[in-house]
Formats: structure tokens, sequence, C-alpha cells
């Protein structure tokens, strides 16, 4: 999107979600249940359509729409490929964050505009904490209760300790919350009881992030937080940023079938080989080395 703006393009978000950031933008929320019958009645009032990731219902009402109104298209069909106007083409390289700059790059600039300026997030109202993500999108990408349990003994007891979560998380983070609270930490459990507004305040004014592949971990990295990410079946390689303070631990070679990484878009991927990969990590000794460089 910035580098949209920054070509001179007036971009319009639809999105599910409330406003995440402003400017020269315009954001446009709609119904989640609707959002692919409503997108597709307003494509057609736009000159540019960029859909990073689509359905197939949606990518054929996109081209549908094409039929009567004259627009050009962007969308991503799968990790190796992306459509436009002048057909299907292959990513150069499969970097999760400069997947979208290869989609649009053949867009001229128009002229000279301002890039978007962030939202200031509000300061929590605790001392220092450290946030813990431990759910990802799929249990495959996930460690078990007793290595967070075994990260959370590594923390300073004077730190707060901070989870975070949707709803598919509440049963995991109840369960690890029920094992820690008797170590006597200061835990606040703060799973499915933020907006988005709120959930990046707390990624940004975190002492440090400790994660899985997660959203909540690529926020740090914009931050340029210091996390630590622990990766599995995800490749570390075309999803992290590796800025100068984030802390990938991929323990690739652990895998006994030597397929890591191994994960495909599908839901509830099994693990051949008992998510040895995860499992294996020595979480304390890398999250010990990792507190002793901050």
């Amino acid at each position: 999107l910035d580098n949209l703006i920054k070509k001179g393009y007036d971009v319009t978000v639809y999105s599910t979600f409330d406003q995440i950031f402003f400017g020269e933008l315009k954001w446009k929320k709609l119904n989640k249940n609707l959002f692919e019958k409503q997108l597709a009645k307003k494509i057609s009032k736009e000159n540019i359509i960029f859909v990073p990731r689509t359905s197939i219902n949606l990518l054929l009402s996109i081209l549908a729409k094409r039929f009567v109104a004259k627009f050009s298209i962007f969308c991503q069909i799968s990790e190796d490929y992306f459509f436009t106007n002048t057909g299907i083409k292959m990513y150069r390289g499969k970097h999760f964050s400069r997947q979208a700059d290869q989609m649009t790059e053949g867009l001229s600039a128009l002229h000279d505009s301002k890039p978007i300026t962030f939202i200031k997030y509000d300061k929590p109202d605790l001392d220092d904490y450290v946030l813990i993500s431990c759910n990802g999108t799929e249990q495959i990408k996930m460690l078990n209760t007793t290595q967070w349990v075994e990260l959370c003994r590594t923390i300073p007891k004077e730190m707060h300790i901070v989870l975070v979560g949707v709803e598919k998380d509440l049963a995991f983070n109840g369960k690890l919350l029920k094992l820690i609270k008797p170590l006597g930490l200061k835990v606040h459990d703060f799973t499915c009881k933020t907006n988005l507004f709120q959930l990046f305040g707390l990624v940004k004014y975190a002492n440090y992030i400790i994660s899985i592949d997660s959203g909540p971990a690529h926020v740090a990295e914009h931050f340029n937080k210091d996390v630590i990410i622990f990766y599995g079946p995800t490749d570390s390689e075309n999803i992290s940023k590796f800025a100068n303070r984030t802390k990938v631990i991929h323990y690739k070679n652990k895998c006994p079938l030597n397929i890591s990484p191994c994960y495909k878009q599908i839901e509830d991927q099994k693990c051949p080989a008992n998510k040895e990969c995860l499992y294996k990590i020595d979480v304390v000794n890398e999250l010990r080395i990792f507190q002793d460089k901050l």
C-alpha cells in the first residue's frame, strides 16, 4: 500500500477490520460474512484491483466484472504464481514481504505523494512486560504447553507476562494460564479481549516478544521490536524479515524425515514426523541466549 501511494495512486482499502492506518488512504469496512459479495459490487468502480490473496469465487467475480468495466487486476493465485492483466506470472522469490512489490512493480508512477501515516498506538497501563503469542493459524505451527511453561519460567519474575490470541486460542491459552499461575508469575490474559489497535499497541510497547510464526510476531518485526520467533513447518527464510532485532529459531535439521519446512495452505495439516522440528527445540537455552543480548 505504501508503495502504491508513493507512486501517486489514490488507494481505497476494503477490509473486514476497522481502520489500521490513515493518511493518503481511504478505508471502507465491509461485513465479514458478506465480504466477497460486497467487494464484487464495488470493484467495478475502481481503476486498479489489488488482492494479495483471494478465493476462487472472488477471483471469478472480479474477472466477470472486467467485461463491463475497465480496470487492471493484480491477484495472488498460489504460493508461486500471481495473475495480472498481462497473464499469469511466477514470483521471482517467495519471500512474503516481497511478493506484493513484484505484483505491482509494473505500475508506473503518476506523481509524488506522501507515504502512509501510521496511527499512534496508546501505551498499555503496564510496567515492563513480555508479550507471548502461542497460537498460529494452524495447530502444526505450535509449540506444546510444556515448552511454554518452561519459557515462562525463564522470564524474570519482576516482568509482567501478557498472553494474546483470538477466540479459537481460548482453550490453549486457558490451559497454559492454569499451569503458569501457580509459579507466582504476573500473568495477564488478553486472549479475545483486544481489537486490532489494542493488539498492535501491546506489541509496540512490549519489552520483547516471544512467539511462534504468527501475526503478532510479524507485527513485532514491522515495529523493529526485540522478538524471538520459533519456526517449525513454515519457511522462516520466506516469511521473516530477519530484522536486526529479530531472533529466528528454526531446527530444520531435527526433522527425522528431512522435510522441514513442509507447511501447506490446507486446513488441519498433520505432521508425519510428530513435529520434532518444533518439539526438539531447546526453548529455554534459546530464550536465555536471546535475553543475554538485549
